[in-house]
């Protein structure tokens, strides 16, 4: 018989951060930042070789994004950093949303 397995969200993170709550310096989550409505211009072989829940961060790219930042602070110690990578445009947004859960001191930067 299998052994027993215990029903989790799809997006649920594989390995949640271990130890104790308020503890993690630097939290580097990777989570699907691209617009539903705009995975049909990614690129032909990123579409080829991830699947597209890897990629899909639902409405404006952001459903996913907004959870990570709220349960982010759980783990993170009051000088901890969050780095996210993000899509170009929601860089205000996403700042927006830190700024509501009690992150200070954002910054963005550019590969461009």
């Amino acid at each position: 018989m299998p052994p027993h397995r215990h029903p989790r969200h799809p997006h649920a993170p594989r390995n949640p951060p271990t130890g104790r709550p308020g503890t993690v310096g630097v939290l580097t989550p990777v989570a699907p930042y691209v617009p539903s409505d705009t995975l049909q211009f990614l690129p032909r072989d990123v579409m080829a070789f991830e699947p597209s829940r890897a990629l899909d961060g639902g409405d404006g790219g952001l459903h996913l994004l907004s959870g990570v930042l709220s349960r982010s602070t759980r783990w993170l110690r009051p000088d901890g950093w969050l780095l996210l990578e993000l899509g170009g445009d929601q860089a205000v947004a996403v700042a927006g949303t830190m700024e509501s859960v009690g992150f200070i001191d954002i910054a963005v930067h550019t590969d461009e």
